[in-house]
């Protein structure tokens, strides 16, 4: 077994070239190809995230018993996800622009930070407003610092628009701080280019990769996960039956990302713009959100409720 030094001095090109053939593709990640100084444990980190997460059925109730519940800061929507987002869980919020995804994610990093716990926010669009998250700072009660701008500290903002750079950003994040949540607003975009033409197979089987990677940060780390998406048309089932025509409609649009991505969240949330007559939440618009429980590995899906957020 060589020592430290014998590692290290490993041709890096070298190293790579034997994962490969062991591995059978050509799929190493760009930031290890890249890494001049790139070393035998990282290339190793990055096949064993390949695998599949084990637990067995008692230590899966055991880890669900012993998780915090992290709330979003959305009243209606905490309670009808029993108080929020499950340590250890990733969660899928997707909906149309303007149905409140990213407000939603500056309240859940707002309502962390405002604890003085950490949030590692990724911004894939250039959607991050700081003077957003004070403003919700400022209505938060209980907060543990003298000045709602001092909870800023409690966040990390990463710019991020290039899929081969997410997991190199998140994994020097972790090591510089453990977060109590990890938002990515939005995922979608980001994998969205890589899933047409000639390189379909491929943009499909790195989306599988970086979901499970995802969740494996989410366990290992017990941290919540948070991403966005957005919607495209096209049939989600069948229409409800008991719901307006228009929520139908709504409710048959379907994630991005294709039938690769949806088995992975823990929960999936769909935002809607809701006709209602009688809101008055706008100021003279009518126009209110729903949020509709797709899937949850905890509670019964199924379940839809109006909200308002900061």
């Amino acid at each position: 077994m060589p020592d430290d030094t014998a590692v290290h001095d490993i041709s890096h090109r070298k190293l790579v070239s034997l994962l490969v053939t062991a591995r059978g593709d050509e799929d190493v990640p760009e930031w290890i190809l890249n890494d001049e100084r790139g070393t035998l444990e990282e290339a190793l980190h990055s096949v064993q995230n390949r695998a599949a997460l084990r637990m067995n059925g008692k230590d899966l109730i055991r880890s669900m018993e012993n998780s915090r519940c992290l709330p979003l800061g959305c009243t209606k929507i905490d309670e009808m996800l029993q108080g929020g987002l499950l340590e250890g869980h990733l969660m899928e919020v997707f909906g149309d622009a303007g149905t409140g995804k990213t407000q939603l994610c500056h309240t859940a990093a707002a309502v962390t930070a405002s604890r003085g716990e950490r949030v590692i926010y990724i911004d894939t669009g250039n959607s991050f407003r700081a003077s957003r998250l004070v403003s919700i700072i400022g209505n938060v009660s209980n907060i543990a610092f003298r000045r709602a701008e001092d909870a800023l500290d409690c966040v990390t903002v990463l710019n991020v628009h290039r899929m081969d750079d997410l997991l190199h950003e998140m994994q020097q994040a972790l090591k510089a701080s453990t977060p109590s949540m990890i938002i990515i607003d939005c995922l979608g975009s980001l994998v969205a280019p890589m899933l047409g033409g000639v390189a379909y197979d491929a943009g499909h089987d790195v989306l599988s990769r970086m979901a499970m990677h995802l969740k494996r940060i989410a366990a290992e780390h017990h941290v919540a996960v948070l991403v966005t998406n957005y919607t495209i048309g096209g049939e989600y089932g069948q229409p409800s039956g008991h719901l307006s025509s228009e929520d139908d409609a709504f409710y048959m649009k379907r994630a991005a990302l294709g039938e690769t991505w949806v088995g992975h969240p823990h929960v999936r949330l769909q935002l809607v713009m809701h006709q209602d007559d009688t809101s008055h939440h706008h100021q003279g618009s009518s126009r209110a959100r729903r949020a509709f429980l797709h899937q949850s590995t905890n509670m019964p899906s199924g379940a839809c409720v109006d909200f308002d957020i900061y």
